[in-house]
């Protein structure tokens, strides 16, 4: 009996070193992260972009890029199709200076956690390991905002101060899309330049939505002094249900991410670990 389970112990520390030493070379049967079947995660970094009520679609002029960084795992479904599932942090940006609302004085940022999935779809086949291979990804997700704005040298949270007088929820359902174009690297690596444009079910990703509330209904002196702080500028106070956002449209945002995609395993080579009964 001890022979027989350290035979097969030896078998299995062989298939795993065996399959190691394979990846490597790139010459086993067990690397082919173009199959169906294939797992790999993918992780990326780059930037992103507010667009919303506060600076009127020209972020990119003044310069108000926030961070993203997305981390998670692929799965190939088809020669042209794959899903992956991760999760990512999106900070975001704005202000109305340099607009033609620069007299309101509002301004915030956001660091948002993320979780999201989607289905990316290859134009070209993968199993013939283009070099260059451009696609489309589709997603949804959620996430949960946190804007912040700027007030006596700190940061303060806005949602628990209902600067509109109307408590909205920061959980909030995302729906995405967009494009890019991976490149073949040595090792079966894959590195994207990816675009996407988010739609969040939320006009509040910057607290600003709808228009500026009675004091009476606000939540003590902070809370009145970030709905409108044009008096910072020396400037008189709106009236109560002056317009202080554009409910009709909602905040998006754009990201653009450079990923890298490392196969970790191949429908096969778990198919095979599994048949002799190794440790997967």
């Amino acid at each position: 009996m001890l022979i027989r389970l350290n035979e097969k112990l030896v078998t299995c520390l062989l298939v795993l070193c065996a399959g190691t030493t394979a990846h490597a070379q790139q010459s086993s049967r067990f690397s082919r992260p173009d199959e169906p079947g294939q797992l790999a995660f993918t992780a990326g970094v780059g930037a992103a972009n507010y667009l919303g009520d506060l600076n009127e679609r020209v972020a990119f002029r003044r310069g108000e890029i926030g961070f993203a960084i997305a981390a998670g795992l692929a799965y190939r479904l088809t020669d042209h199709l794959s899903t992956r599932a991760e999760v990512r942090v999106i900070q975001l940006k704005g202000s109305q200076q340099g607009t033609s609302h620069e007299a309101n004085n509002l301004s915030f940022r956001s660091t948002n956690p993320e979780l999201a999935g989607g289905l990316q779809l290859d134009l070209l086949p993968a199993s013939a390991k283009p070099k260059l291979n451009p696609y489309l990804v589709v997603g949804v997700g959620f996430t949960y905002l946190s804007p912040q704005a700027r007030y006596q040298d700190r940061w303060v949270r806005l949602p628990r101060l209902d600067t509109e007088g109307d408590g909205y929820s920061r959980l909030a359902v995302l729906a995405s899309g967009g494009a890019g174009i991976t490149l073949r690297l040595p090792g079966q690596w894959l590195l994207a330049l990816e675009l996407n444009h988010t739609l969040p079910s939320s006009d509040y990703v910057d607290d600003v939505s709808t228009v500026y509330p009675y004091a009476s209904s606000l939540r003590g002196t902070e809370a009145i002094v970030l709905a409108d702080r044009r008096a910072e500028l020396g400037l008189p106070l709106h009236d109560p249900g002056d317009q202080r956002g554009f409910s009709p449209g909602k905040d998006t945002y754009l990201t653009g991410l450079i990923r890298l995609t490392v196969p970790l395993s191949s429908a096969n080579e778990r198919r095979f670990r599994r048949d002799m009964n190794c440790v997967r």
